[in-house]
């Protein structure tokens, strides 16, 4: 499993699927244009409240957007050791 989930991918192509500007999520989020911009690029570190609030801002759970953010083989093992028995 990779030590770095690139979230701001997933968020762009979320943002862009549902025709939202940085300027409208970033206001919904709460959190200023440049921030987003910088989380979109990968470049900053968000906290989990401020990823909270911009899956919120895209209508969805905070854990489907952190799952969206893996790739498939390293969500299979991350689920195959979660499972309880």
């Amino acid at each position: 499993m990779s030590d770095k989930v690139e979230i701001g991918k997933t968020i762009v192509k979320l943002r862009k699927s549902r025709r939202i500007t940085q300027e409208q999520l970033a206001e919904a989020a709460n959190v200023s244009v440049s921030y987003l911009r910088d989380i979109e690029h990968d470049c900053a570190n968000p906290t989990i409240n401020i990823l909270e609030d911009i899956a919120d801002a895209l209508g969805m759970p905070l854990f489907v957007l952190i799952m969206s953010s893996t790739a498939e083989e390293e969500r299979e093992e991350a689920l195959n050791k979660t499972v309880l028995h």
